[in-house]
């Protein structure tokens, strides 16, 4: 399971009924990842963003390879980079970590809600 499947799991509990996201992205050595949470109609919402440095004993994590020698973990493909497999625990952590930062500022509540709309709706549906 990659990183994005589990900061999912960890803020549903592994539904896939409520809405939220996830971005991240690299910027000089440093990774970044945003976080939302929302109830159905938008008018709750969290976003949080966290970074970390991608150094790995003081080397760049990225390096450009030949694409035929690429590889894929847990759905990140790497394209035409190698990426240095501390960076995966790295990047795992901080979603961990952003998952916590956004259930301790109430994220919870926002799904939960979330949830609840979306059982009345499938309901009045039946």
């Amino acid at each position: 399971m990659g990183w994005s499947p589990r900061i999912s799991y960890i803020l549903t509990g592994g539904g896939c009924s409520v809405p939220q996201a996830v971005h991240s992205w690299i910027e000089d050595d440093q990774l970044y990842m945003k976080g939302a949470v929302f109830n159905l109609d938008g008018s709750k919402s969290l976003l949080e963003t966290m970074q970390t440095s991608l150094l790995v004993e003081d080397q760049h994590v990225l390096e450009v390879v030949d694409p035929e020698s690429c590889c894929e973990f847990a759905s990140i493909t790497t394209s035409h980079r190698f990426i240095h497999p501390m960076l995966l625990k790295v990047a795992g952590h901080l979603g961990r970590d952003l998952a916590l930062l956004l259930l301790g500022k109430g994220a919870r509540e926002i799904l939960d809600e979330a949830r609840r709309q979306n059982m009345e709706r499938v309901d009045d549906v039946i």
